[in-house]
């Protein structure tokens, strides 16, 4: 079974954004990263229908193809925290495709490493879904800056 590596482009420590469907946007980071652990802390706001979400997804897969898997969310507005989860999630990976999908009781989520600066997450609960789009912080930062200097270099070309 492949480490998470394969299938989530950041590292432990490092903060992505999130655009997801019709502007539900929102950031996260990546609390623990391991080959069998991922554990992220997401942050959403409130919008239309759907509530804020402040809260912390852990992902564990003890066997890859079959249940026994962890997946657990935590909403930390809450005092006390409530958890909810499922020890019995299903996990399928697809190395080549770099997708790993989990199946729990309360939903499907399946992660899609792109490249290093990108992973879609595909999520359906309850009758929603849709896609979010996890991109590296950092790597917006140097579209950006490269944009700038693109502008700078026509600025500075005589007419």
């Amino acid at each position: 079974m492949a480490a998470w590596e394969t299938y989530f482009s950041f590292v432990e420590g490092e903060a992505f954004d999130i655009d997801g469907p019709s502007k539900y946007n929102g950031h996260g980071s990546v609390l623990e990263k391991t080959d069998t652990t991922l554990r992220l802390h997401i942050q959403m706001p409130r919008v239309a229908i759907l509530d804020a979400i402040n809260g912390e997804l852990t992902i564990e897969v003890r066997e890859d193809g079959g249940p026994g898997n962890g997946f657990w969310m935590c909403d930390l507005n809450s005092t006390p925290s409530p958890c909810w989860g499922d020890d019995d999630a299903k996990v399928r990976s697809n190395e080549q495709r770099r997708e790993r999908t989990i199946e729990s009781s309360y939903g499907v989520l399946e992660l899609t490493k792109k490249n290093h600066d990108r992973t879609e997450a595909y999520i359906s609960s309850h009758g929603l879904s849709g896609t979010f789009h996890l991109k590296r912080k950092e790597a917006e930062a140097f579209a950006d800056l490269a944009k700038l200097v693109q502008l700078a270099q026509k600025a500075e070309r005589p007419a």
